[in-house]
């Protein structure tokens, strides 16, 4: 920090450039790791395209993904209570940023490398066993579903180590209402540049010859690169003697449900990331089996609505002087319950028409996902200083550690539901109807959250 205590420009920039690193990585992972592992076989050929195959069986997928948010979810108040405690002349949250990334880029990259590579090796009987009276066999594909879920319980669990406490720093550098707006408006605009590269870049990388590897290697390098720089040029404040967490693990979490403004927030965000991810993590089929495109399309839709965010911070940051964080938050909650439904509509749309409807789509939720891009960070940073006065401890891990753990096991469930309505309802160009039911469940979910972050009690 410098002399008067003030955020310079370049801490501002430097610290919030990590967000890219962080929405990028994960990102990369909700959009692609199901339809790498299970893409369907190609409907149309595509010239130069590699022969498609499935991985492992889609509903195991789901399953699979679930398990690596729960290992993410376990790992948030866990990460976040030792973060809390921890004393290091580097503070308590940079050794975690600077130790954790490299793990987490090793376990990115293995991800897209399965152990059974080959379509035969996938379908081939690898041993057998008895249960009871049934003969149980285990193939190929069985085994890439193991590694899919293991390694990816690694990479959230490393990604809770590096993220939880880089998120835990914002509200200890950033004191002011003015400092954390600006905080969270910067990490809004770098975190729609790592989605802008996960929607449009990476997809452009993967192309049509399915260059999933390389992808992850470039992917890995730019998140090392800037996790390390968020960390260069800040500095964490000593805590004050007497604020340091002093309650144990589990009387910790109980405080940390006491808080009212806590609750209602986190249910808020708990129905937004089901509803919404269960619609982004549907975007390829959309875009290939609905609108008739090539994969490497797929991001250039998600990437419209990232880029029109881009703008709309400005709108949300001059908007939040005038309005506060809850009113915001909840007309952004009731504009995604009345937008989202407009994926299912696509089936009645004309043929000719339907690739604009597509991009009107995307491109008009861009408003309310940047509300809630901008206001997440710093409505924790509220609740945060809320507890500092009802506790008189600063526990800026565990609120985002525990806010870590429901959001990331509603992910978990997202990935449930999406990859069972694609199952049940349909998945290809002749049958899209589970496809087109992700709009329509995504809106009872950000109702339900809209309800909610009605009773939230903070001003600011």
């Amino acid at each position: 920090m410098d002399k008067n205590n003030k955020l310079s420009f370049l801490q501002t920039i430097s610290y919030s450039s990590g967000n890219l690193a962080s929405m990028l990585i994960n990102q990369v992972i909700v959009t692609w790791a199901i339809y790498f592992y299970a893409p369907g076989r190609a409907e149309t050929h595509v010239p130069g395209a590699v022969e498609r195959f499935d991985f492992a069986p889609i509903v195991l997928l789901g399953y699979a993904m679930a398990f690596g948010r729960v290992v993410d979810a376990i790992a948030d108040p866990l990460i976040g209570y030792w973060s809390d405690r921890t004393r290091s002349k580097w503070g308590r949250r940079i050794p975690f940023v600077a130790l954790g990334t490299p793990f987490l880029v090793l376990c990115f990259i293995a991800l897209w490398r399965p152990p059974q590579g080959t379509l035969e090796a996938v379908q081939s009987t690898l041993f057998s066993f008895s249960l009871g009276a049934n003969n149980i066999a285990v193939t190929g594909g069985v085994v890439n579903t193991l590694y899919f879920a293991l390694v990816l319980g690694g990479f959230f669990f490393f990604y809770t180590v590096v993220v939880a406490p880089y998120l835990s720093l914002m509200p200890e550098i950033g004191r002011s209402n003015e400092e954390r707006m600006s905080l969270s408006t910067w990490m809004a605009v770098f975190g729609i540049i790592g989605l802008i590269i996960a929607s449009i870049i990476a997809p452009m990388i993967i192309g049509t010859t399915f260059q999933f590897m390389k992808m992850a290697l470039v992917m890995g390098a730019v998140t090392i690169v800037f996790f390390y720089v968020s960390i260069t040029f800040v500095r964490e404040k000593a805590i004050e003697p007497g604020k340091e967490e002093t309650f144990s693990f589990v009387q910790a979490m109980k405080e940390t449900f006491r808080n009212n403004a806590f609750v209602t927030w986190v249910i808020c965000i708990f129905m937004f990331w089901i509803g919404f991810n269960v619609v982004m993590q549907s975007t390829p089929y959309y875009v290939t089996k609905v609108l008739g495109e090539t994969e490497d399309k797929a991001g250039i839709y998600q990437g419209i609505m990232m880029i029109l965010s881009v703008p709309m911070f400005v709108a949300v940051f001059f908007a939040s002087k005038k309005f506060n964080k809850k009113t915001l938050i909840g007309l952004a909650m009731l504009l995604l319950t009345a937008l989202t439904p407009l994926f299912y509509f696509t089936k009645f749309v004309p043929a000719h028409l339907v690739k604009g409807y597509a991009i009107f789509v995307f491109g008009i939720m861009a408003v309310p996902i940047s509300v809630l891009l901008v206001m997440a960070n710093a409505i924790i940073a509220d609740i945060v200083d809320f507890d500092e006065q009802r506790t008189g401890r600063r526990r800026e891990a565990m609120y985002f550690g525990m806010q870590g753990l429901l959001t990331k096991f509603a992910i978990a469930v997202s990935s449930v539901i999406g990859t069972q309505l694609l199952a049940r309802f349909g998945m290809t160009a002749a049958n899209p109807e589970g496809i087109l039911l992700t709009g329509p469940f995504c809106a009872i979910f950000t109702f339900i959250g809209f309800l909610s972050i009605l009773k939230y009690p903070l001003k600011k």
